[in-house]
């Protein structure tokens, strides 16, 4: 992944606890394009890395939107952003990269965002519109002052957008209903918590190439599986892989440096070519196909099948 020196444009307050962060490139040259479901790897001068989706309108190349939602009992990644990260901050960021495409073409398209998930749904809602595509919005937030966008939101032309608010009595959304009586091909989408994307998975009623979904949490509730040896074909090294770190960790502590932002199978930047022995794939990165097949893993979360894994390090 090729890195990008960025300086912070500007900061704006997007709702509670929500600061969207616009980036511009340090030289002031033109940023790689993207399209709507991208994300970025944040590289902090803290050391810590993150990842973010895009929310800027994908046709300006002269800045990237990222939108942070504070989180205090989180990783660390988000609180320091709301406490150091100002206007003429500088860092790098990673070149943007999709595991949640929108499908362009699409008759009709419903969008379903929970919280701090509405990040990659309101860009899908902008490129739409654009398009001139048909297109609908559920999004679930605790209030009004805690939804990210909500203003402009609720003034987007181009389709319809309906607010489900935890703490309006009654006002819960029905997962379920966001697949009744859509168009034939519509495509369906969602960002969220963890009970909100399997509740979302569990309830649909179409054929899973039309349903896409991406998660801005790993796999917390698995255990972290028995201890495997890996070998490094290209650095000669082998290493035991214990039950409670994962290969990402392993390496790091050997002087072994592999790209990596999310560090829970989300994003995609430590994606490493498998040469023999079977992942047991544990990411929201890599596709049914890309699972079975077993040539690639994500190795900040996914483990080992058997005792062994040779990978192409």
């Amino acid at each position: 992944m090729d890195r990008i020196a960025v300086r912070v444009a500007a900061v704006r307050e997007e709702a509670r606890d929500i600061r969207a962060y616009d980036l511009a490139t340090a030289s002031g040259a033109a940023l790689p394009a993207f399209d709507a479901g991208s994300h970025v790897s944040v590289f902090l001068p803290n050391g810590l890395a993150r990842s973010y989706s895009l929310v800027g309108a994908a046709d300006d190349r002269r800045a990237y939107t990222i939108a942070v939602k504070c989180e205090r009992n989180g990783r660390g990644g988000s609180a320091f952003i709301h406490d150091h990260v100002q206007v003429g901050a500088e860092f790098e960021i990673g070149t943007p990269l999709n595991n949640f495409r929108l499908d362009e073409h699409a008759p009709h398209s419903v969008l379903v965002a929970g919280g701090i998930g509405i990040t990659p749904i309101y860009a899908m809602a902008k490129r739409l519109t654009e398009l001139g595509r048909s297109w609908e919005m559920l999004y679930a937030a605790r209030s009004p002052e805690d939804a990210a966008f909500y203003r402009t939101l609720t003034t987007m032309e181009g389709g319809k957008v309906r607010f489900f608010f935890f703490e309006a009595a009654g006002d819960k959304l029905d997962l379920a209903d966001a697949f009744r009586g859509r168009p034939h091909g519509t495509h369906f989408y969602c960002c969220g918590p963890t009970p909100m994307l399997d509740e979302f998975v569990a309830s649909a009623t179409t054929a899973p190439a039309f349903v896409h979904t991406e998660r801005f949490t790993g796999r917390a509730d698995e255990g972290p599986g028995a201890g495997f040896t890996v070998k490094l074909a290209r650095d000669g090294r082998t290493f035991f892989i214990p039950p409670d770190r994962s290969i990402l960790d392993v390496l790091g502590e050997n002087g072994i440096t592999v790209e990596s932002s999310c560090r829970e199978g989300l994003c995609g930047a430590c994606e490493t070519r498998v040469l023999d022995g079977v992942p047991d794939h544990k990411d929201f990165v890599l596709d049914e196909d890309q699972h079975e097949s077993n040539k690639v893993m994500m190795i900040c979360c996914s483990r080992a099948m058997g005792e062994t894994l040779t990978l192409d390090l």
